[in-house]
């Protein structure tokens, strides 16, 4: 089986919403991602002057919001809008994106599910 397809920026956004509200392994990581970022302020604030105040928690936790907020932008704006390729091979998942092409073993996707109009590829999360 042969899937091509091409992604718009919409398209991108519209999957990280998707993730956030359906996905928790997906929500756990751009959670542990946006308090990494917000903990890299307050340290940062903390060494910069020995101590903290109440400022320094909101800076990171605006900069955690922040980070969630803008997210989907920002992989909006990297998307690659060229024409994809997916061939389902006994050994994995093919893909290639214009030039670039890779193969995905069994063993790293969770599920793959597919039918006459729509398809759904979850990549397995190490825990």
């Amino acid at each position: 089986m042969t899937v091509r397809y091409s992604l718009s920026r919409r398209d991108v956004a519209i999957g990280y919403l998707y993730g956030l509200k359906y996905s928790s392994p997906f929500r756990r990581q751009m959670l542990l991602m946006a308090i990494g970022i917000g903990a890299i302020s307050v340290v940062r604030s903390y060494l910069q002057r020995g101590g903290l105040n109440r400022a320094d928690l909101l800076i990171g936790a605006m900069w955690a919001v922040a980070l969630l907020v803008v997210m989907p932008a920002w992989l909006a704006a990297r998307t690659k809008t060229e024409e994809r390729i997916l061939d389902i091979a006994p050994d994995g998942i093919r893909t290639s994106i214009g030039g670039r092409s890779a193969v995905l073993p069994w063993s790293t996707i969770a599920f793959f599910v597919a039918d006459a109009k729509t398809w759904s590829l979850q990549m397995r999360t190490e825990t």
